[in-house]
Protein backbone atom coordinates (compact mmCIF):
# COMPACT_ATOMS: atom_id res chain seq x y z
CA UNK A 1 0.00 0.00 0.00
CA UNK A 2 1.21 3.49 -0.74
CA UNK A 3 1.05 6.68 1.25
CA UNK A 4 2.31 7.77 4.62
CA UNK A 5 1.37 6.07 7.85
CA UNK A 6 -1.19 7.82 10.01
CA UNK A 7 -1.37 7.32 13.75
CA UNK A 8 -4.90 6.79 14.99
CA UNK A 9 -5.42 5.90 18.66
CA UNK A 10 -1.79 4.81 18.94
CA UNK A 11 -1.97 2.34 16.04
CA UNK A 12 -0.49 2.73 12.57
CA UNK A 13 -2.97 2.83 9.68
CA UNK A 14 -1.89 3.00 6.04
CA UNK A 15 -3.66 5.06 3.40
CA UNK A 16 -5.03 3.34 0.31
CA UNK A 17 -2.92 3.52 -2.81
CA UNK A 18 -4.03 6.63 -4.76
CA UNK A 19 -3.42 4.77 -8.04
CA UNK A 20 -5.92 1.93 -7.76
CA UNK A 21 -5.25 -1.26 -9.66
CA UNK A 22 -8.72 -2.71 -9.04
CA UNK A 23 -11.90 -1.20 -10.43
CA UNK A 24 -15.60 -2.07 -10.40
CA UNK A 25 -17.73 -1.34 -13.49
CA UNK A 26 -21.46 -1.24 -14.12
CA UNK A 27 -23.99 0.55 -16.27
CA UNK A 28 -27.19 2.41 -15.56
CA UNK A 29 -30.02 3.31 -17.92
CA UNK A 30 -31.33 6.85 -17.52
CA UNK A 31 -34.58 8.08 -19.07
CA UNK A 32 -34.18 10.73 -21.74
CA UNK A 33 -36.21 13.91 -21.80
CA UNK A 34 -38.59 14.56 -24.71
CA UNK A 35 -36.20 17.23 -26.03
CA UNK A 36 -33.33 14.75 -26.47
CA UNK A 37 -32.89 13.70 -30.14
CA UNK A 38 -34.02 10.13 -30.92
CA UNK A 39 -30.80 9.53 -32.87
CA UNK A 40 -28.76 9.60 -29.64
CA UNK A 41 -31.07 7.49 -27.50
CA UNK A 42 -32.21 3.89 -27.57
CA UNK A 43 -34.64 1.46 -25.96
CA UNK A 44 -33.34 -0.77 -23.17
CA UNK A 45 -35.58 -3.84 -23.34
CA UNK A 46 -34.37 -5.14 -19.97
CA UNK A 47 -35.39 -1.97 -18.14
CA UNK A 48 -38.22 -1.05 -20.55
CA UNK A 49 -36.82 2.47 -20.76
CA UNK A 50 -35.95 4.83 -23.59
CA UNK A 51 -32.86 6.86 -22.93
CA UNK A 52 -29.12 6.61 -22.54
CA UNK A 53 -26.85 4.30 -20.64
CA UNK A 54 -24.08 5.49 -18.30
CA UNK A 55 -21.15 3.13 -17.99
CA UNK A 56 -19.30 3.77 -14.73
CA UNK A 57 -15.91 2.68 -13.46
CA UNK A 58 -15.14 3.31 -9.80
CA UNK A 59 -12.23 2.35 -7.58
CA UNK A 60 -12.62 0.11 -4.55
CA UNK A 61 -13.63 3.12 -2.44
CA UNK A 62 -16.43 4.07 -4.83
CA UNK A 63 -14.72 7.13 -6.24
CA UNK A 64 -15.33 7.67 -9.97
CA UNK A 65 -12.51 6.89 -12.38
CA UNK A 66 -14.28 7.03 -15.76
CA UNK A 67 -17.75 7.40 -17.27
CA UNK A 68 -19.02 6.83 -20.80
CA UNK A 69 -22.50 7.57 -22.21
CA UNK A 70 -24.09 5.41 -24.95
CA UNK A 71 -27.61 4.85 -26.30
CA UNK A 72 -29.57 2.54 -24.00
CA UNK A 73 -30.11 0.04 -26.82
CA UNK A 74 -26.41 -0.86 -26.86
CA UNK A 75 -25.79 -4.00 -24.77
CA UNK A 76 -23.27 -3.75 -21.94
CA UNK A 77 -20.93 -6.33 -23.47
CA UNK A 78 -20.66 -4.39 -26.76
CA UNK A 79 -20.09 -1.03 -25.08
CA UNK A 80 -17.65 -2.61 -22.63
CA UNK A 81 -15.03 -3.23 -25.32
CA UNK A 82 -14.75 0.48 -26.07
CA UNK A 83 -15.11 1.40 -22.40
CA UNK A 84 -12.40 -1.00 -21.20
CA UNK A 85 -10.10 0.04 -24.05
CA UNK A 86 -10.43 3.73 -23.09
CA UNK A 87 -10.01 2.81 -19.44
CA UNK A 88 -6.81 0.91 -20.22
CA UNK A 89 -5.39 3.83 -22.22
CA UNK A 90 -6.14 6.36 -19.50
CA UNK A 91 -5.08 4.12 -16.59
CA UNK A 92 -2.43 1.53 -17.58
CA UNK A 93 -1.90 0.57 -13.94
CA UNK A 94 -5.28 -1.21 -13.74
CA UNK A 95 -5.00 -5.00 -13.59
CA UNK A 96 -8.34 -6.24 -12.21
CA UNK A 97 -11.91 -5.22 -13.06
CA UNK A 98 -15.01 -6.57 -11.28
CA UNK A 99 -18.31 -6.52 -13.21
CA UNK A 100 -21.76 -8.09 -13.32
CA UNK A 101 -22.75 -11.03 -15.51
CA UNK A 102 -23.55 -8.79 -18.51
CA UNK A 103 -19.79 -8.45 -18.98
CA UNK A 104 -19.18 -12.22 -19.10
CA UNK A 105 -18.56 -14.50 -22.05
CA UNK A 106 -15.99 -13.79 -24.73
CA UNK A 107 -15.42 -10.30 -23.31
CA UNK A 108 -13.42 -11.87 -20.46
CA UNK A 109 -10.99 -13.56 -22.86
CA UNK A 110 -10.88 -10.48 -25.11
CA UNK A 111 -9.90 -8.27 -22.16
CA UNK A 112 -7.26 -10.79 -21.08
CA UNK A 113 -5.73 -11.22 -24.56
CA UNK A 114 -5.99 -7.70 -25.97
CA UNK A 115 -5.83 -5.45 -22.90
CA UNK A 116 -4.05 -7.67 -20.37
CA UNK A 117 -6.90 -7.03 -17.93
CA UNK A 118 -8.39 -9.60 -15.62
CA UNK A 119 -12.16 -9.21 -15.88
CA UNK A 120 -14.01 -11.07 -13.13
CA UNK A 121 -17.77 -11.32 -13.11
CA UNK A 122 -19.92 -11.52 -10.00
CA UNK A 123 -23.28 -13.23 -10.42
CA UNK A 124 -26.36 -12.42 -8.40
CA UNK A 125 -27.64 -15.20 -6.16
CA UNK A 126 -30.93 -16.87 -7.12
CA UNK A 127 -32.70 -15.52 -4.02
CA UNK A 128 -35.54 -13.03 -4.33
CA UNK A 129 -35.40 -9.55 -2.88
CA UNK A 130 -32.48 -7.36 -1.98
CA UNK A 131 -29.09 -8.99 -1.60
CA UNK A 132 -25.76 -7.26 -1.11
CA UNK A 133 -23.56 -8.61 -3.89
CA UNK A 134 -19.88 -8.78 -2.91
CA UNK A 135 -17.51 -6.51 -4.84
CA UNK A 136 -20.36 -4.91 -6.84
CA UNK A 137 -21.99 -2.98 -3.99
CA UNK A 138 -19.28 -0.32 -4.37
CA UNK A 139 -20.38 0.72 -7.86
CA UNK A 140 -24.07 0.41 -6.93
CA UNK A 141 -23.47 2.82 -4.05
CA UNK A 142 -21.74 5.23 -6.43
CA UNK A 143 -24.72 5.08 -8.78
CA UNK A 144 -27.03 5.90 -5.87
CA UNK A 145 -24.81 8.86 -4.99
CA UNK A 146 -25.05 10.01 -8.60
CA UNK A 147 -28.83 9.71 -8.59
CA UNK A 148 -29.09 11.79 -5.42
CA UNK A 149 -28.84 14.91 -7.53
CA UNK A 150 -32.15 15.65 -9.21
CA UNK A 151 -30.29 16.93 -12.28
CA UNK A 152 -28.87 13.43 -12.92
CA UNK A 153 -32.15 11.48 -12.67
CA UNK A 154 -33.13 12.29 -16.25
CA UNK A 155 -30.97 12.96 -19.30
CA UNK A 156 -31.53 16.42 -20.78
CA UNK A 157 -28.41 16.71 -22.95
CA UNK A 158 -28.74 17.00 -26.72
CA UNK A 159 -25.39 15.34 -27.44
CA UNK A 160 -23.95 12.37 -25.53
CA UNK A 161 -20.43 13.40 -26.61
CA UNK A 162 -20.52 16.41 -24.28
CA UNK A 163 -22.54 15.18 -21.30
CA UNK A 164 -22.95 17.43 -18.35
CA UNK A 165 -23.67 14.57 -16.00
CA UNK A 166 -22.15 15.86 -12.83
CA UNK A 167 -20.78 13.98 -9.88
CA UNK A 168 -22.45 15.28 -6.75
CA UNK A 169 -19.11 15.67 -5.00
CA UNK A 170 -19.89 17.94 -2.03
CA UNK A 171 -23.09 16.10 -1.12
CA UNK A 172 -21.50 12.63 -0.98
CA UNK A 173 -21.61 11.00 2.45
Amino acid sequence: MGGNPLLVDGSCVRFKNPRSVTLVVDSQTVKADATVPRATTGYDAGKKTTGRKRHLAVDTRGLPVMMMVTPASLHDAHAARDFLFRLRLAHPEITLVWADSAYSGELVTWAKDRLRLTLKTVNRPKTKGFFLVPKRWVVERSISWLMRSRRNCRDYENSPSTPKHTWPGPSWP
